[in-house]
């Protein structure tokens, strides 16, 4: 069993000025679900100095959203020392990852590290993606994860962290100057919508007939678990894929899984198109 704590207001008010860009915040549940997954559900209300403390404290377990969105900026875990833009955070990470033979999920890579968050701005309203917040219990291992360097309780870790050099804005410019997203990372241009010429006696594939939404949802994309990641044993978060809200013939997974290999998955292989 994890240790539980009784932190003081100050410590989570320092938790709040390292980890904290937006007040949003969800509460893991207690316990797995069938599937073995652990969700999260989402507060209404902000989050306060008592929700960290009960986190920290391991009474609950609370995860945090990145970006805000009138910002469009996040704090990455190579600390900075004020928020900064998540696009040019992002740069710097994927290129850093490159740099040092590091995998990073996508790209047409399944596996490899995980870059959050995984777009550079949101639309009014929507949250992106969340994240566990640090020190507390994860609630499927029932474990704490710590930072290395310091004694294994939040006040030490965190008075730890509040030691290290922070990156500056200016310092982050430097090191991105002349960087651009790697190619395979950069979301795909716009598709025009072309009408589909049916061809009669055959149903056209939709992947809704197929898969079930979770009711996650960005600003353009329905969210579901992606049948080939599924079959691999992979996605237990069930929000691999993405399913373009306004058009669901649209559909991509986030893990690099191919439309063929998600096809074969469901038993729906695609149809090679015969010109004879």
């Amino acid at each position: 069993m994890p240790n539980h704590f009784r932190v003081s207001r100050n410590t989570a008010e320092e938790f709040i000025k390292l980890f904290v860009n937006r007040l949003a915040y969800g509460i893991q549940r207690d316990k797995p679900l069938p599937d073995g997954s652990v969700p999260y559900l989402k507060q209404k209300r902000p989050l306060d100095c008592d929700a960290v403390r009960m986190h920290l404290n391991g009474d609950i377990t609370i995860n945090l959203y990145a970006i805000n969105p009138q910002t469009q900026s996040g704090h990455l875990w190579i600390l900075a020392e004020q928020p900064l833009l998540a696009s040019d955070c992002r740069i710097y990470i994927y290129n850093l990852a490159l740099r040092l033979g590091v995998p990073v999920k996508g790209g047409g890579l399944k596996d490899g590290i995980e870059v959050f968050p995984r777009q550079d701005r949101l639309e009014q309203g929507a949250y992106g993606n969340a994240i566990r917040a640090p020190l507390g219990v994860h609630r499927k291992s029932n474990r704490r994860y710590w930072f290395y360097e310091a004694d294994i309780n939040p006040e030490a870790q965190l008075s730890y962290l509040q030691t290290l050099k922070k990156l500056t804005g200016a310092q982050l410019h430097e090191l991105t100057d002349g960087m651009a997203l790697p190619q395979a990372y950069r979301p795909p241009a716009p598709v025009s919508f072309v009408p589909r010429v049916s061809v009669p006696g055959q149903r056209d594939f939709r992947i809704l007939d197929f898969v079930q939404t979770t009711g996650k949802q960005d600003s353009r994309n329905w969210k579901a678990q992606c049948p080939s990641c599924a079959r691999a044993g992979r996605d237990r978060g069930r929000d691999n894929l993405g399913i373009k809200i306004s058009d669901s013939r649209f559909y991509i997974c986030r893990a690099g899984c191919t439309k063929e290999e998600i096809r074969a998955a469901l038993g729906q292989p695609i149809r090679k198109m015969s010109l004879a």
